[in-house]
């Protein structure tokens, strides 16, 4: 049931719902530094997940303000130390707003997550729709052999040449030259490449299954993991903002029941001035955390430290108490599960398919000619796109069980190892697939739960 009140209980929180919202804050500031830093370590979802929260609380347009800012600071920190790096950064983040904002609407309208799927994974699709359905064609120029991209690089170059001829080029110019040279250095190094020219040479069906089999199953993972978590991380956004709405109105409902300090903290938040307290969440009474915990027999341990027990279902934990609530959010992705047959199908078709070619130029052959090479190729990309969402539900069962310490030494484990050990996409998907199948039969992320 969805919740919003338009006048808090008591004469103070009166005072303060009257007082004007004030939305550029400190935390609006660091907000806007996180979004940068992921976007400088390609940390998308987790700028997403900021920005999400931002709109959540202050309203979409300040989210948008917010990403236009970060964009304009990245243009001028590259304008002012003549970096086109830092510029480039710029032009990622205006090209993501749209993708952005397009979600966080669908999200804050309760459109089915569909609807933002659709929007986040173009990006992805249209990457790898390219690569696989595009024919490349090399060009035989003086002896070497160029592709159309690198030629066209080199007009750029000539085009760039010819309007500073007769001057001395600026920085600007001078970087960008150096830019273009060093682009179509890098693309004929990647055509001189005999897997590359290889790939060229494949039909559209072959294609999908290197990106299936062969080298390029990494960047696909990578690309599915990454669009994924873009969803993902959208409805995490909005929930714990929609969870801190139902903490809020419940308190402005028994306000005697709390601190006068939780109150006046909580009052003078930004979304409770401007009455954003809307939520499908509604929390029905509230006790101890400590009660709480005693009651459901949980005790602290060496073992509990490590594999976290399951907090109680529909439960809000929130400082030291425990709030019992009625209601979920619209996506309700936490407990997302694809149905046990499809992915036992998906494991079973990838399997199948490496044990009976054997290896990637059997199946690469297969694919070259017949009736059933559309098919296979298809079906081949589902099925790693369905074990990439199983891979992730065990992602989230490992950080949803396990102690932030103990995921830090296996992360660290992870690290020594794979500076000795090549741990390709599928040792990934084994380890955290397994995790998520466990999950099916052991409920380790307690979706079966009652309340």
């Amino acid at each position: 049931m969805a919740q919003k009140f338009s006048n808090p209980q008591g004469s103070s929180s009166s005072q303060n719902n009257n007082a004007p919202a004030k939305k550029i804050t400190p935390a609006l500031f660091f907000s806007g530094i996180f979004v940068a830093i992921s976007f400088i370590v390609m940390l998308i979802p987790l700028a997403l997940f900021n920005v999400a929260q931002v709109a959540a609380m202050l309203g979409k347009r300040i989210a948008l303000f917010l990403m236009a800012a970060v964009a304009g600071s990245f243009f001028l920190f590259g304008y002012l130390f003549s970096n086109l790096n830092i510029m480039a950064m710029g032009f990622l983040v205006i090209l993501a707003i749209p993708f952005f904002m397009s979600a966080i609407y669908f999200r804050e309208k309760r459109k089915h997550w569909l609807y933002a799927a659709s929007v986040l994974f173009l990006p992805a699709v249209l990457f790898f729709s390219c690569i696989c359905f595009t024919p490349v064609k090399l060009i035989e120029q003086n002896g070497e052999i160029k592709s159309e991209l690198q030629l066209s690089i080199e007009q750029k170059k000539e085009q760039l040449q010819a309007e500073i001829a007769g001057r001395k080029p600026t920085a600007g110019e001078t970087q960008l030259s150096a830019k273009y040279d060093q682009l179509s250095e890098q693309i004929a190094q990647i055509i001189s490449m005999p897997e590359v020219k290889k790939f060229i040479e494949y039909n559209s069906w072959q294609r999908i299954a290197y990106f299936v089999y062969g080298a390029m199953a990494s960047t696909f993972l990578i690309g599915l993991l990454t669009s994924f978590a873009n969803v993902v991380f959208v409805d995490f956004g909005y929930e714990q903002i929609e969870r801190l709405r139902s903490v809020v109105n419940y308190i402005r409902r028994n306000p005697s029941s709390f601190s006068s300090q939780i109150v006046s903290v909580l009052f003078s938040m930004p979304m409770v001035r401007a009455n954003r307290l809307e939520t499908p969440i509604y929390i029905n009474h509230h006790s101890s955390q400590s009660v709480r915990m005693e009651t459901n027999g949980q005790k602290t341990s060496f073992l509990t430290a490590l594999w976290k027990p399951l907090k109680p279902k529909n439960t809000i934990l929130w400082q030291g108490y425990a709030f019992q609530y009625e209601g979920k959010s619209a996506w309700d992705l936490r407990s997302f599960s694809l149905p046990l047959p499809l992915a036992l199908f998906a494991v079973a078709f990838i399997g199948t398919i490496a044990f009976w070619y054997g290896n990637l130029d059997s199946i690469i052959a297969s694919l070259g000619q017949g009736s059933f090479a559309p098919v296979l190729a298809v079906l081949s990309a589902l099925s790693f796109v369905i074990l990439t969402i199983v891979a992730l539900q065990g992602m989230f069962t490992v950080y949803k069980r396990l102690s932030t310490l103990l995921i830090l030494i296996l992360v660290s484990v992870f690290f020594i190892l794979s500076s000795k050990i090549f741990f390709g996409p599928y040792a990934i998907l084994a380890v955290f697939g397994a995790v998520g199948l466990f999950d099916y039969v052991y409920d380790w992320r307690g979706r079966k739960l009652k309340s």
